[in-house]
């Protein structure tokens, strides 16, 4: 079991959530109010608190909170339940790349172990900093690009 305390959510997990789904977003041609994208973020901060509290094998909380993300945004922009994944999906995976890239990089360069990042509110949004950050700079060379992978727009 990993307990979160509420600052990791929201420092953390409330902007990953808002940056990957307006990544996924963008990367499908579709321009959601951000105001909407927001309040999803912020409806997801006492599910992110409940689920990390449950006894699951690894990886299983990931899993869940990504169906609550698609059921939030299914909610909230009543778009397909296809469409809702295929966006949540595309966002988890990029954030799931970066989390993988950097957070061993950030924890080998600072010579600490694991264990002590979840253990530790401070380190816990201290080495996520690095992915947010990347995900923030993703989103806007996305964005000014105008890359995108998929138009769900002519299916909506």
């Amino acid at each position: 079991m990993h307990e979160i305390s509420w600052l990791v959510i929201i420092l953390y997990s409330i902007p990953q959530c808002f940056l990957c789904i307006f990544l996924g977003f963008q990367l499908v041609n579709y321009k959601p109010p951000l105001i909407t994208l927001f309040a999803i973020a912020l409806a997801y901060s006492p599910f992110v608190y409940v689920v990390r509290r449950i006894d699951l094998p690894y990886g299983f909380h990931a899993m869940i909170l990504t169906l609550i993300i698609v059921f939030l945004v299914r909610i909230a922009l009543k778009l397909s339940i296809i469409n809702c994944a295929i966006v949540v999906v595309i966002g988890s995976i990029s954030a799931l790349v970066l989390e993988s890239l950097l957070l061993p990089l950030v924890i080998n360069l600072l010579k600490i172990n694991f264990t002590e990042v979840i253990n530790s509110s401070f380190y816990s949004i201290a080495l996520s900093s690095p992915q947010l950050l990347a995900l923030i700079a993703i989103n806007l060379f996305v964005y000014y690009k105008k890359i995108y992978l998929l138009n769900i727009n002519k299916d909506v």
